[in-house]
């Protein structure tokens, strides 16, 4: 399983990168991984982003913050200086930093990654090569 963590359909960056990772669907489903999409965005988010990028993965909704908290992965988004006044703005509480985490099937975290702001992502080649060597293990 690939868990990805994401702010929102609202966020540009996050809109590039999951659109980046849907152009390369392909490469991920070779190696058959479950891919889950998670943001705290309102249902309404969940199909825009959906629209947006043309993803096949499934995006899902954290509304409560119960999944991002007990991957460690939660920030407030009003404490980071480089995010632009449009963000800021925002009246939500917690959002999650870009984050993957690579899990098998045993529920063993193989690869995890945590962004240091909102335009820090782990690449999708670089997520694909830690899928592929696990994938031959």
């Amino acid at each position: 399983m690939v868990l990805v963590f994401y702010w929102g359909s609202w966020c540009p960056a996050c809109n590039t990168e999951i659109g980046k990772s849907a152009n390369n669907y392909s490469k991920f489903n070779e190696m058959n991984p479950n891919i889950l999409t998670i943001n705290t965005d309102a249902p309404k988010g969940v199909k825009k982003i959906k629209e947006k990028t043309h993803t096949l993965f499934h995006v899902l909704i954290n509304e409560d913050n119960k999944v991002i908290q007990s991957y460690e992965v939660t920030t407030k988004k009003r404490r980071f200086k480089d995010i632009p006044a449009f963000f800021a703005d925002k009246n939500a509480g917690s959002y999650a930093m870009p984050s993957v985490f690579i899990i098998d099937s045993d529920g063993i975290i193989r690869y995890s990654y945590l962004g240091k702001s909102f335009m820090d992502w782990s690449s999708n080649e670089h997520i694909i090569q830690e899928l592929k060597e696990l994938h031959e293990s």
